[in-house]
């Protein structure tokens, strides 16, 4: 019985440990050890537990940025993510921008969503360019879609 016992908990202990973040399975095949830890901390931090599917057209030229497509799944909608890192002097630079609606006007979601952000500036008058109070490397564009009765929201970060 303690053989079994020993056994059955070796099993989920293991399953623990080899269990994978959604990032590490899209990059296990990618020979980019300098990004894989940068990626793989960013989409924890976009990500968290939320449903989500990532995929990448991944090619093994250290030259070109990699480059990592998903959607994730809030409760009132889904956005489009994409993680893009690039080695710059020896290090990795990772970068996402997340990219979703809202079926309301952009002023509204500024007023609900974005109200700790400050305005950096506007790019025409249907787009409102925002920057994280706490956080500069966190920048939003809100731009009116669909005359006005929905906001286009980019949501881009700095890692």
């Amino acid at each position: 019985m303690r053989l079994f016992l020993f056994f059955c908990l070796s099993i989920v202990v293991s399953n623990v440990v080899l269990a994978k973040t959604s990032m590490e399975k899209v990059l296990i095949n990618h020979n980019d050890s300098l990004c894989y830890a940068p990626l793989v901390s960013a989409a924890e931090k976009i990500i968290s537990k939320k449903t989500h599917r990532l995929m990448t057209t991944l090619n093994n030229d250290s030259n070109e940025p990699v480059v990592i497509s998903g959607v994730i799944e809030y409760k009132d909608r889904q956005s489009h993510i994409n993680f893009a890192a690039i080695r710059v002097n020896g290090q990795c630079r990772v970068k996402s921008t997340e990219s979703f609606t809202f079926k309301l006007p952009c002023i509204t979601v500024r007023q609900e969503v974005f109200k700790k952000w400050q305005m950096k500036g506007i790019l025409n008058n249907t787009t409102l360019v925002l920057a994280h109070s706490r956080d500069a490397k966190q920048i939003a564009y809100l731009s009116d879609a669909s005359d006005g009765s929905y906001c286009l929201v980019s949501r881009h970060n700095q890692f």
